[in-house]
């Protein structure tokens, strides 16, 4: 079952709270022997060999399909969706890898328990039942829900936390499976800070010698100006034109960026005098679906610091 992405209702009485992670949709089917599979119904058992274990464990023997997101958490304690993306390239992978990427599988939603099914029952039905089996004990986290909370207030939550959003679930919504149901509703939460603009990549294609992205920064605490990512989305032609005309004013031989910086290819250099308003969804040292809000006039492109990552 899936979230829409529909506009949160004004009143949310009847509804539920959980928090939106960040990391691969799971769904667990639990018996003789646990697997593990993917939304696209890929199966990833030898993948992720500690939670198959845990599960066996918890559950002894009971037999159960389980739903939930699969998340791998940074030392901030806040989901890193690029780790994640590193145990997905191993299959099988060996002891290093599990001890320096461990994972959690934070469960929603159970659909299928001790031969019954359980998709029509409701949500709070449901998850009296997830709440029952006591799994709760890493890496396998039950994870919460709320109720009696405005949706201002759990962006801000969420927002806080460093959360990609929260998702609104009706109390009384059966689970629907392989639907995009309108009784789910996903909100992702966006961050927005000033970036300084160090450089940009010439458009292709139809609109070549135009603007293609920003390449955008900030400055660390020993002063130096750090890569943060590439902007392409959130531009007008207008505000394109505008700024390819300011930036090829300001181009320079050299990169303003500190040392590492990936390979940029087609890449030119500014001065970094150009401040923009960048909304994103996460920094993870690297901005996460950047969109450029607005050019800031005079503003001191010195004083922006790097945001901070979650």
């Amino acid at each position: 079952m899936l979230a829409s992405a529909a506009p949160p209702p004004a009143d949310t009485t009847g509804y539920c709270f959980e928090a939106k992670w960040d990391g691969i949709r799971l769904l667990a089917r639990c018996a003789e022997r646990v697997e593990l599979f993917s939304r696209q119904a890929t199966n990833l058992t030898t993948c992720f060999p500690e939670i198959v274990d845990a599960l066996s464990a918890g559950l002894e023997g009971r037999t159960a399909i389980l739903d939930g997101e699969l998340v791998a958490f940074d030392h901030h304690a806040r989901p890193n969706f690029q780790l994640i993306q590193r145990r997905l390239r191993a299959p099988r992978p060996g002891p290093r890898l599990l001890a320096s990427v461990p994972l959690t599988f934070c469960v929603f939603d159970i659909i299928y328990l001790d031969g019954h099914d359980l998709t029509g029952h409701t949500y709070l039905q449901r998850r009296r039942m997830l709440d029952d089996l006591r799994l709760h004990k890493p890496p396998i986290v039950i994870s919460p829900y709320w109720t009696g909370i405005g949706t201002d207030a759990m962006a801000e939550i969420m927002r806080g936390l460093g959360l990609e959003g929260y998702v609104l679930k009706h109390a009384h919504s059966t689970y629907q499976p392989g639907r995009r149901s309108a009784a789910w509703i996903k909100h992702v939460v966006r961050q927005r800070r000033p970036m300084v603009v160090g450089g940009f990549i010439p458009s292709a294609g139809t609109h070549r010698g135009g603007l293609g992205a920003l390449l955008v920064g900030a400055y660390d605490t020993n002063g130096e100006l750090r890569y943060c990512g590439h902007v392409g989305a959130g531009m007008t032609p207008r505000t394109r034109a505008s700024l390819m005309e300011r930036l090829s004013d300001l181009q320079q031989p050299l990169t303003p960026f500190a040392a590492p910086i990936p390979e940029l290819r087609g890449a030119r250099w500014v001065r970094p005098t150009v401040v923009v308003d960048i909304e994103y969804r996460q920094f993870t040292g690297r901005l996460r679906h950047p969109a450029l809000k607005s050019v800031l006039i005079d503003a001191d492109s010195s004083g922006i610091s790097l945001p901070p990552e979650g």
